[in-house]
């Protein structure tokens, strides 16, 4: 603002005013304390279109714990591309948050989850999903295989070109088992603890294995950690809820103006055909 006002002598007002000014603005908007503002947030929200839909989770000394809401935009997403899920895997209580997930959706379940190796949230979806595709991140499996296996892709060593070829690169059942076992072989590793556990879940995550369910091409949850690293700033610790839902509708905004973009793009744009053996790529 003082570059804008040619100097701070421009401004009108100290640094002191603006603290003492934005404090008095918090202090207004948090009257109700963090739950009462967060509850007419919602009724707020809920005013303006009645499909909003909200709900939170109580301890044992009645504290709200954990939050859930979806807006009327989100609502009709999930109906339309609702087909497969990636949800963060940071959060806590996961059957209640599965539960909640399908009533605000009125029970209807994606064909497929891509969750990282997390046990509790395994266990969350097998209680409340039971019938659904849970396919395993590829990436979260590819760095906990260096975290547990870093010993074995040193010096010149071919093993982890090996263990993508194993993930990615075979297609059938048989040549996949036969693969493993030379794997084994081939690098003395029968007795690793986190391979053995790795491959009790290959179902999860070997192609040969995932081909048949339904992905949309997906393999990973790198879909919601572009989403994370948006909004990552309502995440700190020293911000009021009413800042974090502003800056989180500003996200929202953000994500749907850039569908709506290249919505338009793919309707008016004529689609570029790339062929390798065209003379005009020569």
């Amino acid at each position: 603002m003082s570059g804008r006002a040619g100097g701070m002598d421009g401004l009108g007002y100290t640094m002191l005013d603006a603290k003492n000014y934005i404090r008095s603005k918090r202090q207004r908007n948090m009257v109700y304390g963090e739950v009462g503002c967060l509850m007419r947030y919602f009724q707020q929200q809920l005013s303006k279109n009645p499909s909003f839909y909200h709900a939170n989770q109580m301890d044992v000394e009645e504290q709200i714990t954990n939050v859930f809401w979806a807006d009327a935009r989100m609502l009709i997403d999930y109906e339309y591309f609702g087909d497969v899920v990636s949800p963060d895997t940071t959060y806590s209580s996961f059957k209640w948050l599965f539960e909640t997930f399908l009533e605000a959706h009125k029970q209807k379940r994606p064909l497929t989850i891509f969750t990282d190796q997390d046990q509790a949230m395994a266990k969350a979806l097998k209680e409340v999903m039971p019938k659904i595709f849970h396919g395993l991140c590829t990436w979260h499996l590819m760095q906990n295989g260096i975290k547990h296996l870093g010993n074995l892709m040193k010096d010149g060593s071919h093993f982890l070109t090996d263990f993508k070829r194993c993930m990615y690169g075979i297609d059938d059942e048989t040549k996949f088992e036969e693969a493993w076992i030379v794997l084994l072989a081939q690098y003395n590793i029968h007795e690793n603890t986190w391979l053995q556990s790795t491959y009790n879940i290959k179902k999860k995550w070997a192609a040969c294995y995932t081909k048949k369910a339904f992905t949309l091409g997906m393999r990973s949850t790198q879909l919601s950690e572009n989403i994370n690293s948006d909004i990552k700033i309502c995440m700190k610790p020293d911000l009021n809820i009413m800042q974090f839902f502003k800056h989180f509708e500003q996200v929202l905004k953000n994500k749907q103006y850039n569908e709506l973009r290249f919505e338009f793009e793919t309707r008016q744009k004529l689609p570029r055909l790339k062929l390798e053996s065209s003379p005009m790529l020569r």
